[in-house]
């Protein structure tokens, strides 16, 4: 198994009822601070970028992105053009 060297640093700055809040729930999933940041930081970065990177769609939405897709219309006179 590989192991990971950790050589980069964040610093923040903070309140002391939100490092209190951070120590407590540190505690309670019996981690430290820094392992319980790290792992709540990438897990909701990993939400943010999926929902950055996927759209959803309403089922009408997607009725009618399908049916563009199978049924595409003429080229306007800008496309040819464009191919030109």
């Amino acid at each position: 198994m590989a192991v990971l060297t950790k050589t980069n640093r964040i610093d923040i700055r903070l309140s002391d009822e939100d490092k209190k809040l951070i120590e407590k729930a540190a505690s309670c999933s019996r981690q430290s601070v820094s392992s319980y940041i790290i792992s709540v930081i990438i897990k909701q970065a990993e939400l943010d970028l999926k929902q950055y990177e996927t759209i959803t769609l309403s089922n009408q939405d997607r009725d009618f992105v399908l049916n563009l897709l199978e049924n595409p219309g003429e080229p306007n006179e800008a496309l040819k053009s464009l191919f030109r």
